[in-house]
């Protein structure tokens, strides 16, 4: 009696070990994915195809920042920006800014690459990359973002007042020294609302 007892113990035990054994290794077997997908703050990600991420961004608020961080595809909220590492680019309505030169410490780089398609791009180049600098003596006040001075990502209809992105491909040095190919793909929401900039990002092998 007390041996039958233990030999049902026994097995139900080895059973449990061999199932959790499985379940562990099929764990391991699921794709890992650390970008959040979904709404989180000001930041709504969705999967495309290929492993792109699209980024929409609510950047309504004429007078904030909404900074982003490529290695987690969230929003942080740096309380010195200028001296933080924790953060890669930053949107304010149509504006882009990247944590390098004047905008802060990290770094951050980025350039435009001519003559590719986003889904073709699997390593960045070896190219001129530039950052963020004072406003030189130009038309505006505003500061010499990269992503102005690399041409701006948008085209403006003077007759609609409509931001239409630009077919092209940026490359950018994230503050981890990893590279992202990113395109911008809207400034509108799906209600025609403004201040919604979207991009579609991946990271891709240095150069």
């Amino acid at each position: 009696m007390t041996s039958r007892n233990f030999s049902h113990k026994s097995a139900a035990t080895a059973l449990f070990f061999l199932l959790a054994g499985g379940c562990g290794d099929l764990s391991e077997e699921l794709p890992k994915n650390q970008t959040p997908l979904g709404q989180h703050g000001r930041i709504t990600n969705t999967q495309e195809s290929g492993g792109a991420i699209a980024t929409q961004v609510n950047a309504t608020d004429a007078m904030a920042w909404v900074y982003f961080q490529f290695a987690t595809g969230t929003e942080v909220t740096p309380q010195a920006p200028q001296n933080s590492t924790d953060w890669d680019l930053a949107v304010q309505r149509f504006q882009i800014k990247i944590n390098g030169g004047m905008s802060g410490s990290a770094g951050a780089e980025a350039t435009v690459v001519e003559g590719v398609t986003f889904d073709g791009m699997t390593q960045a180049p070896q190219a001129s990359y530039i950052t963020d600098q004072p406003d030189s003596a130009d038309d505006d006040p505003d500061p010499d973002y990269a992503f102005a001075k690399l041409g701006p990502w948008y085209t403006y209809n003077v007759m609609t007042h409509l931001l239409t992105p630009k077919d092209q491909v940026y490359v950018l040095r994230s503050a981890t020294g990893t590279y992202y190919k990113m395109q911008m793909t809207a400034y509108y929401d799906k209600a025609g609302s403004s201040g919604y900039p979207t991009f579609r990002w991946k990271a891709v092998t240095a150069p």
